[in-house]
């Protein structure tokens, strides 16, 4: 498989006004083509800040990027300015963040919000027609009667259906890779299946790459092809899906395994 994607030694920092804090330290991986690739870890190793600051999306106020590139067909995203880097945002590399609901603008209907993420990149297609594509992204991610649905709030939704809201969002600009950061989280385990496997479905329709941000091992045992462990802002183990289940080499991966056999059997 091709290569689209090559981050190289990012070191990512925060800052308050008592401390500094190196929060990603070192971190180098690649993406290939239609690959479904998880980035595991508790909270705070430093998943989502890696994901965030490819796209510049970090706070410019408390935190810099210390060193590192990040190579996308070639071009360094990070040596972009802001202007530029809008170019790849969404159209190149869409983001899914966590929570949902939060997530989605509350004043505006969601047919509108999706409407106006497909448009910033398609402005040659005229307004009927991206709304006709509207209506089949909220079709594509399961949503029932896409023509009600489309003039309705984000409070008028369940979490499960704002998290598909999201997904569409997120697929408007037909992006070749797609960040999905903690989708799963606010969401009962049935509703967590579903969109693993409206994910996965996604994945072989449109043939793009997925990064899973997870602390959650057990979601991704069936879902992904490739799996980076991130412990204090390091990448401490890289493995294949059966690999890393069958044949763990770091204690930490092994402790994270461990913590989802115990949960099992209590």
């Amino acid at each position: 498989m091709r290569r689209i994607l090559d981050v190289i030694n990012l070191h990512v920092s925060f800052f308050s006004d008592s401390k500094a804090v190196h929060a990603v330290r070192g971190v180098s991986f690649s993406v290939y083509e239609k690959q479904k690739l998880a980035i595991v870890g508790e909270s705070g190793s430093g998943k989502s800040a890696t994901m965030k600051a490819l796209l510049q999306l970090l706070s410019k106020q408390n935190s810099k990027i210390e060193a590192g590139c990040a190579l996308y067909e070639g071009i360094d995203l990070l040596k972009l300015d802001e202007k530029q880097v809008r170019n790849f945002r969404g159209k190149e590399i869409g983001f899914i963040f966590q929570d949902p609901v939060a997530s989605l603008n509350p004043t505006m209907k969601i047919g509108q919000q999706i409407y106006e993420a497909y448009k910033i990149h398609h402005k040659e297609i005229c307004r009927e027609r991206a709304k006709e594509k509207v209506l089949e992204l909220l079709s594509l991610v399961g949503i029932s009667q896409p023509e009600k649905r489309y003039n309705q709030y984000p409070f008028e939704l369940s979490g499960g259906m704002c998290q598909r809201v999201m997904i569409a969002l997120a697929l408007a600009p037909e992006p070749k890779i797609l960040i999905a950061d903690e989708p799963t989280t606010a969401l009962d385990v049935t509703i967590q299946s579903q969109i693993l496997s409206l994910l996965n479905d996604l994945q072989q329709k449109l043939q793009m790459s997925i990064i899973f941000i997870t602390h959650d091992l057990s979601l991704i045992a069936g879902f992904c092809d490739h799996v980076l462990v991130m412990q204090q802002g390091e990448i401490v183990e890289s493995a294949s899906i059966e690999n890393l289940f069958y044949r763990p080499s770091h204690p930490y991966t092994k402790q994270l395994l461990s913590s989802i056999q115990r949960a099992f059997y209590e």
